[in-house]
């Protein structure tokens, strides 16, 4: 993450559901229990990746690990495996992102699964993390109803297409703000990509009523 999740918690609260979508190998988990999160739902399509989250987390009750990809249909997608330990791979198949980062490759495609959020009725979730390489939109277009309860969504954004027809951050923007949500924060790096944080209205109404 590019902002910190420390200072999102101080300054819009603690998620108690937390929602990531693309979890890699569950480094965010440690801040989310810390920060005093009751359930973390953590989707992770790459066999290996979801197998050490098993690893790691598969004891922990409070956690729950789905092995699928998020998007707007159910059945069966190729994944484009990155050679950086899987942490770039995307359904979408990397263009400019071979340019940007010469040094990643894509050596292999593995077949995952792919399904809608709202198929889960995770409806008490307050707080999405996305890390899916360009395919946000279409995560949150299979999840206009869990979205509706979520507080504060924070994901990747993009200026160039990295990948193949991935979302832009105009976008993007357009489809949260249409739902409710404001953009609070963003982080760009120098090759046209970044994190930003977007809060409910609701919720920042109340904190800079309280500031």
């Amino acid at each position: 993450m590019l902002l910190s999740f420390d200072d999102i918690v101080r300054t819009y609260g603690a998620p108690k559901n937390v929602l990531h979508v693309g979890a890699h190998w569950g480094q965010e988990v440690p801040g989310y229990l810390n920060a005093g999160a009751e359930r973390v739902h953590l989707f992770e399509p790459l066999t290996a990746n979801a197998n050490k989250l098993v690893a790691l987390f598969g004891d922990d009750p409070r956690i729950r690990i789905y092995r699928t990809a998020l998007g707007d249909a159910r059945g069966l997608a190729n994944m484009f495996v990155a050679s950086n330990d899987g942490q770039s791979s995307s359904v979408l198949r990397p263009a400019k992102h071979m340019e940007q980062y010469p040094g990643i490759t894509f050596p292999e495609v593995e077949t995952v699964a792919l399904s809608r959020l709202d198929s889960y009725g995770l409806h008490g979730a307050d707080f999405i993390n996305m890390d899916v390489q360009g395919y946000e939109l279409e995560v949150l277009k299979g999840g206009e109803k869990t979205l509706k309860s979520v507080k504060m969504v924070y994901c990747e954004v993009n200026r160039v297409e990295l990948y193949e027809n991935c979302v832009q951050v105009e976008e993007l923007d357009a489809f949260l703000v249409e739902r409710g949500f404001a953009m609070r924060e963003i982080h760009w790096t120098a090759r046209a990509w970044g994190d930003a944080l977007y809060v409910r209205e609701e919720l920042l109404a109340a904190v800079l009523d309280a500031s």
